[in-house]
This record gives C-alpha cells, sequence and structure tokens, in this order.
C-alpha cells in the first residue's frame, strides 16, 4: 500500500484477502449470503429501476442474471432492495420497542404530579360534612404525605413573583399601566418613565386616600416586573416602601400601537401624612389592595 507507483500497490481485493484484515472483524461485514433470497426478484424494486433509468424489464432482469455485479441497473436494484430491508427492520424494531416498554412508565406522569395540583385536586373532593370529616382528615394526612415525599425527592415547586411580569417591551408595558389608571380615574405623579405614584381621585378635597408606587423592573434580557409598593404614613418616599404580595400575571398582548402616555395628573404628594391610628392604616392596607386588584383586572382585560 505504501508503493509509489500506483501499479504495483495492493488492491481493496488484496487488501480483504490479507491475514491481518480478516482477523476479528466484526460478522456484519460478511453477512452469509442467503441462497433463497437471492434467487427470488423483487418485482416492486424491479419496476422502480424501470422507472429511474427508462429501460424495459427484460433489461433489468438481463442485468441481475449476469455475472457483472458492477452494471449499473444491477447496483441500483441491489440500493433499493436493501433500503427496503432496512426500512422493515427498522418498523419492526420500533414495534418491539412499543411493546416492551414497562407499564408503569406509562403512568409515570399521574405517580409524580405536582404536589400543588394534587392538593387542589384532593380538597375539591372533600365535603364539609360530618359524616365525611374521617374521610377528609385522611386524604389530608394522605396529601401531606405525598407532598413532603414529592419535596424529598427533588421536586422543584412553582415560582413566585411580586407584582405583574411579562415579556413586552417596557414602553408598551407602561403605556398599558397609564391606560389602566386613565380608565379607573386614578390620578398619578410620574417620577420618571418607568417609575410612577399613582391614587384613586379623592371624592372630597378633605379625603386623603392612600397612595401607591408602580415601578418597572428588568427581571432579565426578555422579562420586566411590575412592582406594586403602598405608601403609607412616613413610608411615602419610594425607596422605604413596603412590598405587596401578588402572585404573578402575564401581561395582555402588545398594543397595536404606541401612544405618548407619559402624560402626567396633577396630585398633591404630601411627603409626610399626618399619622393616622392601627385602625385607619388597616384601613388604608385594604384600599391599596383594592386599587391592586382594581388594576391587574383591567390589566389583564
Amino acid at each position: 500500500m505504501l508503493m509509489v507507483d500506483p501499479m504495483k500497490r495492493a488492491t481493496i481485493k488484496d487488501v480483504i484477502a490479507h491475514e491481518w484484515f480478516q482477523k476479528d472483524l466484526p460478522a456484519y461485514l460478511f453477512p452469509p449470503v442467503n441462497e433463497s433470497e437471492a434467487s427470488i426478484v423483487d418485482i416492486e424494486a424491479v419496476r422502480e429501476v424501470t422507472e429511474r433509468y427508462n429501460v424495459p424489464e427484460e433489461e433489468v432482469t438481463a442485468a441481475l442474471l449476469g455475472d457483472d455485479p458492477h452494471h449499473h441497473l444491477s447496483i441500483a436494484y441491489n440500493l433499493i432492495v436493501d433500503n427496503k430491508r432496512i426500512a422493515d427492520e427498522t418498523a419492526k424494531l420500533t414495534i418491539e420497542e412499543f411493546y416492551q416498554v414497562a407499564p408503569n412508565k406509562l403512568h409515570y406522569s399521574d405517580q409524580h404530579r405536582h404536589p400543588e395540583r394534587i392538593a387542589a385536586a384532593v380538597s375539591n373532593k372533600i365535603t364539609p360534612t360530618l359524616e365525611n370529616a374521617a374521610a377528609g382528615d385522611a386524604s389530608f394526612n394522605n396529601m401531606a404525605a405525598l407532598q413532603s415525599t414529592g419535596y424529598k425527592s427533588g421536586i422543584k415547586r412553582a415560582k413566585w413573583h411580586l407584582g405583574i411580569r411579562s415579556q413586552s417591551r417596557p414602553e408598551d408595558i407602561m403605556y398599558e399601566v397609564f391606560r389602566a389608571m386613565k380608565s379607573l380615574d386614578m390620578e398619578w405623579k410620574v417620577l420618571n418613565p418607568y417609575h410612577v405614584i399613582a391614587r384613586k381621585k379623592p371624592e372630597n378635597p378633605v379625603a386623603d386616600p392612600p397612595k401607591m408606587s408602580l415601578q418597572l423592573y428588568q427581571v432579565d434580557q426578555r422579562s420586566y416586573l411590575l412592582d406594586f409598593k403602598s405608601l403609607v404614613d412616613d413610608e411615602s418616599s419610594p425607596g422605604s416602601a413596603c412590598s405587596s404580595r401578588h402572585a404573578s400575571m402575564s401581561m395582555p398582548s402588545k398594543p397595536p400601537g404606541m401612544r405618548s402616555s407619559r402624560q402626567t395628573v396633577s396630585m398633591d404628594v404630601d411627603p409626610s401624612p399626618p399619622p393616622s391610628p392601627s385602625g385607619a392604616k388597616l384601613s388604608q392596607t385594604m384600599q391599596f389592595f383594592e386599587m391592586c386588584a382594581s388594576l391587574i383586572g383591567t390589566l389583564a382585560r
């Protein structure tokens, strides 16, 4: 094989016949010749060869019966037959793998449901009657055991976020926020394009409704978070405000067009409101939650 003269180099036939080449060879390189299969001519393969090369069937049959294995019609016929055999073997293997699937794996998803979904399903089945109280306790205990087992096995819990999370553009998000505040007849003061302080329009000049801060944060490269903050008592500054707790909620689709939405409605923001008793503070907190619920509901429409 290292001879410079190509006429003196070993041919493929010589290499195959060499003792080094024939040592420890895999069996698939030399499949046994099945005489019964070799003597049977595949009519469909012959017709496919005739269609591809535009030759009569007699010519293809003559090429198969001849002693020339390198005839182009014979090579085409053998390639078609091999492809059909490989396709049949692959189909058989796929069917065997389908029937060899363990039955337990088919119900894997049912056995490893999310613990919170299991809790919801169990709670829906519990009837608040005295007759079913024992059954409800047993179901609750089973649900708790499933939850503890799921947590130990490494099941990830659902993620919760403060505010509203969206993958829209920040300009579109703030446009929807301004549109929602306007539809709710709210007043607001713009601190920057992505941070506003809002409140409900007071019914009388003496009333001082609670204020809340709406600020847009960038969570990652593609998503943003609209955070709600309650501004009560001496916590009127946005930096010292307390965050409200809301589950994440998807924003509506992007608006058809951008509009100028950075207008400012006149609103007096008193940085130091008068101190209020605990009852008034609780009332302000409830009003803050009502404003958040109204704003979230309007944004979700």
